[in-house]
């Protein structure tokens, strides 16, 4: 009778080993899924960059107006960008 009970304990250890394997495979799997999920936000930046750059131009002469505002084009990222600006508002270089 004492041998059953111990092959009995045995099984049970293995089972009880598998399951904790699992339950770190899955708690690993979802720390990585919540790590990741952190490092990229809800927020698109190149639409707050386009927000500031909006505000930055409003900010320079709130009361100028032009239909046709001057475009200028940087030599170096090739972005253009109003003539308003002193330097290029992408890589902070002059054009």
């Amino acid at each position: 009778m004492l041998g059953g009970a111990i092959g009995f304990v045995g099984v049970v250890g293995k089972a009880m080993l598998v399951l904790a394997g699992f339950a770190c495979v899955f708690a690993g799997f979802e720390a990585l899924r919540l790590g990741l999920a952190r490092r990229s936000g809800r927020y698109d930046l190149n639409q707050l960059r386009r927000i500031h750059e909006e505000e930055e131009l409003d900010s320079l002469d709130p009361g100028y107006v032009s239909d046709h505002a001057d475009v200028v084009v940087c030599a170096h990222c090739g972005n253009s960008y109003s003539s308003r600006f002193p330097i290029c508002p992408s890589c902070r270089l002059r054009s």
